[in-house]
C-alpha cells in the first residue's frame, strides 16, 4: 500500500501583521501595556482597562475585586466553559440561564425565574457577533445590590446604533486568536 503525499492549504483564521517596529514593541515592552490599556479603554468607551494574559483571568479579578464569596452569577447556559470555571474558583456558584435559539445569547424571558437573594451578578454574553441587550437584563434585574457584566469576547465595538457602547458595570475582553480583535492572548 502506497500513501501519497498531498498538499493541503488551510485557509487561514486571521492574517496578522507583525512588522519591525511591533517585534521591538514585544522585546522591549517599555511603557506598553500601560499604553494599551489607555488607548483600548477610549476605544470601547470605558473609563480605564486593565490587562490580563487571559480574559478569564481578568473575569476571575473582577468577580474577587467585587468582593462577591458564596454568591450565585448568572450566566447563559452556552458560553465559554472557563467562564464557569471563573466564577466556581472565585468562590461563587454559577447559576444557567437557558439560550435564545435564534441567536445562542442569554433567553431574557428566562432570567427572571433565574434571580435570586443570592444573585450578585449577570453576565450578559455578546456571542458570534449577537448582542444581547443589556438595558432589557436591566430592566429585569432591578437590583442595585446585582451587578451586570458583559462578556464582549465575540464582540467589540462598533456597537449597535441604538446603545452608547458599553451598558454594564463592567465589561470583559478576549483577545485570544479566536476572537474578533487579535493579540494572539490576553483579555
Amino acid at each position: 500500500m502506497s500513501f501519497q503525499r498531498r498538499s493541503t492549504r488551510l485557509i487561514p483564521c486571521y492574517q496578522t501583521t507583525f512588522n519591525a517596529s511591533d517585534l521591538v514593541a514585544a522585546l522591549l515592552p517599555i511603557g506598553g501595556r500601560s499604553r494599551f490599556e489607555s488607548v483600548f479603554a477610549v476605544r470601547v468607551g470605558a473609563r480605564f482597562s486593565l490587562a490580563f494574559a487571559y480574559g478569564r483571568l481578568g473575569f476571575f479579578a473582577t468577580l474577587k475585586a467585587l468582593g462577591f464569596r458564596d454568591a450565585e452569577v448568572i450566566l447563559p447556559a452556552f458560553t465559554c466553559p472557563t467562564m464557569a470555571g471563573a466564577v466556581v474558583a472565585s468562590g461563587n456558584q454559577p447559576v444557567f440561564v437557558d439560550i435564545n435559539p435564534a441567536d445562542y445569547t442569554m433567553d431574557l424571558t428566562a432570567l427572571a425565574g433565574a434571580l435570586s437573594r443570592r444573585t450578585r451578578a449577570v453576565v450578559v454574553t455578546h456571542l458570534y457577533g449577537y448582542y444581547c441587550d443589556v438595558r432589557k437584563v436591566r430592566d429585569i434585574v432591578q437590583d442595585d445590590r446585582i451587578t451586570i457584566l458583559e462578556d464582549c469576547a465575540h464582540r467589540v465595538p462598533p456597537w449597535p446604533a441604538s446603545t452608547a457602547g458599553l451598558m454594564a458595570d463592567a465589561a470583559i475582553f478576549s483577545l485570544g486568536l479566536t476572537k474578533p480583535v487579535c493579540a494572539i492572548r490576553g483579555g
